[in-house]
């Protein structure tokens, strides 16, 4: 199935007296600031919650909806569980992000529930439709939001011109630096919104690698989801935000049958996070008689390497591999499955 970022952006008549109406009459023109927004990890949501998560998804679109209808803010999409609102001042699309993540954050889930949305804020000059927005300019909101941790705003260079010269009641501005974007041709710089009582310390903006000289694709693009594994990837985000928080170091086991994944997982995660941490790589030799302490052998090598390119002995093995050091920690989550 396709996710809301590929669906078209048209939303069901059902609901509404005159949707074509409204969307030709209601929407913002000119200069018009995107807020999107979409819950992180809703499928592992539903799983746990069965039934009972029609009530919280409910429950999340009325606080939503407030938030934005008590700014200015129009709907312009619906999809699943995410939002697409209009603004015509910056400054109303940042507080009505502001008091969804506070009332969000308020608001008491059902056990077993952890509702986390994560947001993106763009101001840009679309074109209006019968069928509402089109350009550049939503597809770089959109981007901007799946580049978000859940509980997490982000904000475009452009609206934060606008809102650096505005007074947010109860938030203040971060600059993230330059960041590339999936299928965009330039790096976007982005902006933390973070907000007075809740979480601020996030992990980097999930971006992808910047393309390469001769335009061939990127690898390892963050959007590009593993299956069923954003919940333990924001497990991993938040340990490594906790650690960058608190300077205290932590482990983490990842566990689960053979071919369940586990790799996959760890490579991902330390694929979106190797900017803001330093990665050493271990791993078991496929071997009968495999090299002992071997991974903690291949974690040392990459330290001396950063550290004066000390060589160790390979207990059992009379060749030595440079191992290529990347910059991150690796830590692990919950058992697979």
């Amino acid at each position: 199935m396709p996710s809301a970022l590929e669906r078209p952006l048209t939303t069901s008549s059902a609901g509404y007296k005159s949707l074509a109406q409204m969307r030709t009459t209601g929407l913002p023109t000119g200069t018009v600031t995107f807020v999107f927004t979409d819950i992180e990890g809703s499928t592992q949501l539903l799983k746990r919650l069965g039934k009972r998560y029609g009530e919280v998804l409910a429950e999340h679109r009325k606080i939503l909806r407030t938030a934005a209808r008590e700014h200015g803010g129009e709907e312009v999409d619906n999809q699943g569980d995410s939002f697409l609102f209009a603004f015509p001042r910056a400054e109303e699309a940042a507080a009505a992000a502001v008091d969804g993540q506070q009332a969000l954050a308020a608001q008491k889930w059902p056990t077993g529930s952890r509702l986390r949305v994560r947001m993106g804020i763009h101001t840009a000059e679309p074109t209006v439709s019968d069928e509402g927005y089109y350009g550049l300019g939503v597809h770089r909101a959109a981007r901007i939001m799946a580049a978000a941790h859940g509980g997490q705003v982000l904000v475009s260079l452009a609206a934060s011109s606008v809102l650096e010269d505005t007074e947010l009641q109860g938030a203040t501005l971060h600059d993230l630096g330059e960041h590339w974007l999936k299928d965009l041709d330039r790096p976007e710089r982005i902006y933390q919104l973070s907000m007075t009582g809740l979480k601020s310390a996030f992990p980097p903006p999930r971006a992808a690698r910047r393309p390469g000289p001769r335009g061939e694709p990127a690898t390892g693009e963050a959007a590009d989801e593993l299956l069923e594994r954003s919940d333990h990837l924001s497990t991993l985000a938040d340990s490594l935000a906790a650690i960058a928080e608190t300077a205290r170091g932590r482990l983490m086991l990842v566990s689960g049958e053979a071919g369940v994944g586990k790799t996959a997982l760890l490579r991902r995660f330390c694929d979106d996070h190797r900017d803001s941490a330093r990665i050493l790589w271990g791993a078991c030799d496929p071997l009968f008689t495999p090299r002992p302490l071997g991974p903690l052998l291949d974690v040392a090598e990459a330290a001396g390497n950063l550290h004066g390119n000390t060589r160790l002995p390979r207990p059992g093995r009379a060749d030595y591999r440079n191992v290529e050091p990347h910059p991150s920690h690796q830590c692990t989550s919950p058992r697979l499955r």
